[in-house]
């Protein structure tokens, strides 16, 4: 009778202490996919071959600002003498840097590692933009990106970011709901890029943003063959819950599709304005991701058989 008093008395504090636990993941959860935006939404402003060295802007516009507004003559010597004279191998370097930590962030997968990483990849820009426009920039908002990144390292993997890290260390039911939740998100970015590209000729360079512009969210870009592929492609990613192999042929559908429009380099934005052209290594990212969580949820349920 006393231990079921007990038990009783301790409800309220049980409950108050789950509550604040799923409060905690929640956002944490929430830190670790905003950090995972930041990175994709600068990516289509990053253009491949050139990088804006042809003209003077994008990319190689901010990397020139360490040169010209140096914030530490190191890092300006290192600019000038090392990374200006191999620029466009600079601007790969940049865009599969910045496309990893989206994908590894957005999925919380070797997150710790993503993390840390994300936090030293501020350093360059901190001290490559610091200067350009002293009435634009604001040195907290770097501190800020670089602690935020500090903190999703100080968490321990898998325990409190919600995402596969979780699932790879969970059962199979976990990765069931992985595979639902992840091929739900992709289904609706497919219909709402469907409906963005709605005036669009289906299969061209010509694309309309899925995203906020006032917010720089710009976040990825369809035409409707891309978004019919990525609802089809979701659609197998969320039978790949029950059925393993269907969920493979979908990553390797949304791999293909990353590879492919990485190739392809660049698309002209024609939804705001007058067209502008714009990188495709955002959607390169985006569907890369899909990739690389089906195949490793799908490793996962073979190791523990």
């Amino acid at each position: 009778m006393k231990t079921e008093m007990a038990i009783r008395s301790d409800e309220p504090g049980a409950k108050w202490e789950a509550v604040d636990t799923r409060a905690r993941n929640f956002v944490i959860a929430s830190a670790r996919i905003a950090a995972g935006l930041l990175w994709l939404a600068n990516l289509h402003w990053k253009v491949p071959p050139n990088f804006g060295q042809d003209t003077g802007g994008g990319l190689y516009k901010y990397t020139r600002s360490a040169v010209d507004n140096p914030v530490w003559g190191v890092w300006s010597s290192i600019t000038e003498r090392v990374i200006l004279p191999n620029f466009h191998l600079f601007g790969w370097i940049v865009i599969l840097t910045d496309g990893t930590l989206a994908v590894l962030l957005l999925l919380g997968y070797r997150t710790r590692l993503a993390a840390l990483v994300g936090a030293f990849n501020t350093i360059p820009i901190f001290l490559s933009v610091l200067y350009y426009d002293k009435s634009a920039e604001w040195p907290w908002s770097y501190a800020m990106i670089f602690f935020l990144h500090l903190m999703l390292f100080a968490v321990p993997a898998g325990e409190h970011s919600q995402g596969i890290d979780t699932a790879l260390r969970a059962g199979r039911s976990a990765r069931d709901r992985a595979f639902l939740v992840l091929g739900g998100i992709a289904v609706i970015v497919g219909l709402v890029g469907l409906y963005l590209s709605r005036d669009l000729d289906f299969a061209t360079r010509q694309v309309a943003f899925f995203g906020h512009a006032k917010w720089e969210l710009k976040l990825i870009w369809f035409n409707g063959l891309a978004a019919v592929l990525t609802i089809a492609f979701g659609v197998a990613f969320i039978m790949g819950a029950r059925y393993r192999v269907i969920g493979l042929v979908a990553s390797g559908g949304f791999a293909v599709m990353a590879l492919v429009v990485l190739v392809q380099q660049h698309w002209n934005n024609v939804s705001k304005g007058a067209p502008a052209v714009v990188g495709t290594a955002s959607n390169a990212a985006f569907w890369a991701m899909f990739a690389l969580a089906g195949t490793v949820m799908i490793r996962a349920d073979r190791r523990q058989r």
